[in-house]
C-alpha cells in the first residue's frame, strides 16, 4: 500500500513538471495521528498521511540539465554533408564522434579540450579515434541549436585553410 501511495506521488508530481525524489531512512514511518502516532495500517489512509524523518528533495524540470538540438548542414541539392561523412566512418569512429557531439549537446557551452573557438563564431568538436587519428567537427550556434558544418579526419596538426575557408563559407550561408 506504501508504495501505491509514492507511485500516486510521483505521478502527481512528474504531472505538476516537478520531480520529487523521497530519500527513506531506516527510521522513517508513515504516522497518523489517529492512529496514536503509530505506523499508519491500510485503514487509517482515508484520515491521511504524516512522513516523518522522511527528508525529500523537490527540483524544478527546468533545472535538469537542457539538450541542445544538433541541426546538420544540408546543402542546395538536400544532401546533409556531415551526417554522410559521419555514416562513411567505421563503427568505432562514428561513436566517439557521436559520444562527443552528446556532451556538447548537454553541457554546452564547453569549453577545451573538447571544444575550441574557431572565431566569428565558429567551434570545433575535438574526437580522439581509435589508432591515435583525430577527428573535427565544426559547427556554429544558431539561436538554442546546433549547426554542423563540416566534419574531417585531421592529417596535420594545423587546421587545413580549406576546411576553415568551407566552414566558414557554410555558416554565411546557413545565417
Amino acid at each position: 500500500m506504501v508504495n501505491g501511495v509514492l507511485a500516486l506521488l510521483l505521478i502527481a508530481a512528474s504531472l505538476a513538471l516537478f520531480t520529487v525524489v523521497i530519500v527513506v531512512s531506516p527510521l522513517a514511518r508513515l504516522r497518523h495521528p489517529a492512529a496514536g502516532g503509530g505506523i499508519a495500517t491500510p485503514s487509517s489512509f482515508s484520515a491521511g498521511l504524516y512522513m516523518d524523518h522522511v527528508p525529500y528533495i523537490v527540483q524544478k524540470m527546468a533545472d535538469l540539465p537542457r539538450k541542445s538540438p544538433i541541426v546538420f548542414y544540408r546543402t542546395r541539392g538536400g544532401n546533409e554533408v556531415v551526417r554522410d561523412w559521419l555514416r562513411s566512418l567505421d563503427e568505432g569512429d562514428r561513436s566517439a564522434i557521436g559520444q562527443d557531439l552528446m556532451r556538447v549537446q548537454y553541457r554546452w557551452p564547453v569549453g577545451m579540450p573538447l571544444c575550441r573557438s574557431l572565431g566569428e563564431g565558429l567551434w570545433e568538436v575535438r574526437s580522439d579515434l581509435p589508432g591515435n587519428r583525430i577527428a573535427r567537427v565544426m559547427f556554429s550556434i544558431a539561436g538554442d541549436r546546433i549547426v554542423a558544418l563540416h566534419g574531417f579526419i585531421k592529417k596535420t596538426r594545423k587546421t587545413p585553410p580549406d576546411d576553415l575557408a568551407l566552414a566558414r563559407r557554410r555558416k554565411r550561408e546557413f545565417e
